[in-house]
């Protein structure tokens, strides 16, 4: 009974998932939804040209926004 209830569980997620898997996603995308998820906005573009500088990498895109305050 639990194998069963295992095997419905992967059948309604594996449409969904193998959807995702064979459709590529844009890096470019994925960095803007993580930031926005962060509280970040895209105002004039600064967000994105931040991102392709520093190749999608979030931490360092983090980093570089990154700023000390008062000393």
């Amino acid at each position: 009974m639990v194998n069963k209830d295992k095997e419905k569980a992967n059948e309604t997620g594996v449409a969904g998932d193998g959807a995702n898997e064979e459709v590529p996603l844009d890096p470019l995308e994925v960095a803007i939804a993580q930031m926005r998820a962060m509280g970040f906005e895209d105002d004039s573009g600064w967000l994105v040209q931040l991102l392709k500088t520093k190749n999608y990498d979030i931490s360092k895109v983090l980093d570089a926004i990154q700023f000390e305050g008062k000393k």
